[in-house]
């Protein structure tokens, strides 16, 4: 308590000595105001010294000690209080000496404060007897001092200071003791309530340990201690002999697995006495010299400051013999589940040829559902590429009886347009030369145009077996785009973004099959108008071409069929299908991969990618 008490006051001197510092800041400037109304004195210098010392204790106030700092303090206060006093009579500070004296019966002793006290009663006597005898004068003038705004704000902020130094500085004082009294009173109760409890803890231990149903006692060597009454009732032992002896004499010579008891005992006693809790079995003897096993827990225990080993022990001899006849049971049934489990694998080896045979016979009927699998798909496909085979033959039967009944007139046309152009130039006709020209170039554009859709039909139905073909992939596309001008047009628009000419290797008719393909089921997938883009370059040497519509697009889970044979999401009567597994084929026999990506309503994106042989300008 003492030691607490003067660490509660070291606080409250710390408060007064930085609230000293701080509330003493405006009467500092106060008093150095009443420079302006009545003019300077060397008592300014006096206070500037006194102020700096205040600054001083306070800033280094962690490295004094509490006795330093309240004598510190207390000084300062009644130089302030005397100098004003002799300086200014009554009209100085004398009430700082209210405030010191309160420090001094507060925090010190009272024999020292009250010669404290007569010292200031005697220094304040002399002072009065010097005014009263007018041997002392003020050093200022009263009436110009009592007419200085400065020396009332200053007399003014001076009591309001110490007011707040007694209310934060001593109130803490009080309420700290007040609350380590309170907590002294609750700490001696609670070590009161603690006392009870220990003591009706230590009841409570005593009632179990005595009525407990396993045997207790407590050891030190191997000499019993102190134990409960399970403990005697094992050994058939008054509490009064058992005491006397010890556990060594109470067990066999040799344990279980033909230790010494004595030997196994101590090493076990050690182990214990290190920290270590030990479970295991023991076998001891009765008064009469019957023997009984015995499960025991050892713990080391402190009473007293005195190491002792605590024993819990129960008697097992019963469950031992249990244990030995569900033994010789388990043993028996083990015995039987070994004859029935070889019985067991003996039926289950037979049932393991069966099933391997059966195995066997299943993995030839897979693999033949496997094959037929393969012949049904290769034969349908092999009747898609006759159906497209025979249809194409026809075709180009019929595109070049076409083309070869085209070039005829067409022949016949050409000459009448070259005889026309060549009189008009001869005989250098002008009157309506302009006009003539007009329809002159139009008949050729005419010509041209029907040339070039004959031409592009022969390139499409030319039958030949070659892969090894140059093709120009830019002008397959623009062949293709006139076959479908007439489907495409006041329709669809077309966007080309075709890179320089590239030539691959492979069949200038299955590539022109590929394209109509692709672009017709594009053209188709647009309902009203949209737009076709076809962009051609060059990536990885490799030539890649993309076609990309605007049109409903195709389902997700369709996306995977749609270069099965016979596949088709046109309503009966709206074509025969995509003709993707057409495309597919010929892309391979063309060395060449194509892949779709789609999304509904937002169109579909195909993708041909082809090996490049040579480029140039």
């Amino acid at each position: 308590m003492k030691h607490e008490l003067i660490q509660i006051k070291d606080e409250v001197i710390n408060k007064i000595v930085v609230m000293t510092a701080i509330f003493f800041s405006l009467p500092f400037l106060f008093s150095l105001m009443r420079w302006f109304d009545i003019g300077w004195y060397i008592v300014y210098l006096f206070h500037t010294i006194l102020y700096v010392s205040t600054i001083s204790l306070a800033l280094f106030r962690r490295k004094i000690n509490y006795t330093q700092k309240t004598y510190l303090i207390t000084i300062l206060y009644l130089i302030i209080a005397l100098f004003g006093l002799y300086n200014f009579a009554l009209s100085g500070g004398f009430y700082y000496a209210i405030i010191s004296m309160a420090i001094l019966a507060i925090l010190t002793e009272r024999k020292i404060a009250i010669l404290i006290n007569l010292i200031i009663i005697v220094l304040f006597s002399f002072i009065a007897f010097g005014y009263s005898t007018s041997v002392l004068h003020p050093s200022v003038d009263i009436t110009l001092l009592i007419q200085s705004p400065s020396h009332w704000f200053l007399t003014i902020f001076s009591i309001f200071s110490i007011t707040l130094i007694f209310i934060f500085g001593f109130g803490d004082f009080y309420k700290k003791l007040t609350t380590t009294l309170i907590e002294k009173d609750k700490t001696t109760a609670d070590l009161i309530f603690q006392k009870d409890l220990l003591e009706r803890a230590e009841i409570k231990y005593k009632t179990l340990f005595d009525s407990a149903n396993d045997a207790i006692f407590i050891i030190k060597g191997n000499q019993f201690i102190d134990c409960n009454e399970k403990t005697c009732e094992y050994f058939q032992l008054s509490k009064e002999t058992l005491l006397s002896r010890n556990l060594i004499e109470l067990s066999p010579i040799h344990q279980y697995d033909g230790q010494k008891s004595d030997r196994k005992a101590y090493d076990i006693s050690k182990q214990v006495l290190e920290g270590s809790a030990m479970k295991f079995e023991w076998e001891f003897l009765k008064a009469n010299g019957e023997l009984f096993d015995a499960s025991i827990s050892l713990n080391k225990i402190i009473l007293k400051d005195t190491v002792y080993i605590q024993a819990i022990m129960r008697d097992i001899t019963e469950k031992k013999i249990n244990d030995k006849e569900l033994k010789n049971y388990r043993d028996q049934l083990e015995k039987l589940v070994a004859e029935k489990t070889k019985n067991i694998i003996d039926v289950n080896k037979e049932l393991n040829t069966k099933n391997a045979e059966l195995t066997e016979k299943n993995k030839l009927i897979n693999d033949q559902v496997i094959q037929l699998k393969s012949v049904l798909h290769n034969l349908k496909l092999t009747q898609v590429q006759l159906l497209q085979a025979e249809k194409m033959a026809s075709i180009g039967v019929l595109t070049a009886g076409i083309a070869h009944e085209i070039n005829n007139p067409l022949n016949f046309i050409m000459g009448a347009y070259e005889g026309l152009k060549e009189y008009h130039e001869r005989e250098n006709i002008h009157e309506n030369n302009e006009e003539n020209k007009v329809y002159i170039n139009a008949l050729k554009t005419g010509i041209e145009r029907t040339t070039a859709i004959v031409q592009g039909l022969t390139q499409f139905s030319r039958s030949s077996n070659s892969y090894n073909e140059d093709c120009d992939i830019n002008s397959i596309i623009e062949n293709t785009l006139v076959i479908l001008n007439n489907k495409l047009k006041d329709r669809i628009t077309i966007k080309k973004e075709l890179t320089s000419d590239v030539l691959i290797k492979g069949n200038i008719g299955e590539l022109h099959q590929i394209f109509i393909n692709l672009i017709s089921n594009s053209s188709d997938a647009i309902n009203a108008n949209g737009s076709i883009t076809i962009k051609t370059f060059v990536l990885s040497k490799k030539l890649i071409v993309e076609i990309i519509d605007s049109g409903c697009g195709i389902n997700p889970e369709n996306l995977n069929k749609i270069t099965d044979p016979f596949f088709t999401t046109k309503a009966p009567g709206k074509g025969t299908g995509l003709g993707l597994s057409i495309c597919y084929k010929l892309m391979q026999n063309n060395n060449g991969t194509m892949e779709f990506q789609s999304e509904i309503n937002k169109g579909t994106l195909t993708r041909l990618t082809f090996h490049i042989i040579a480029k140039y300008e």
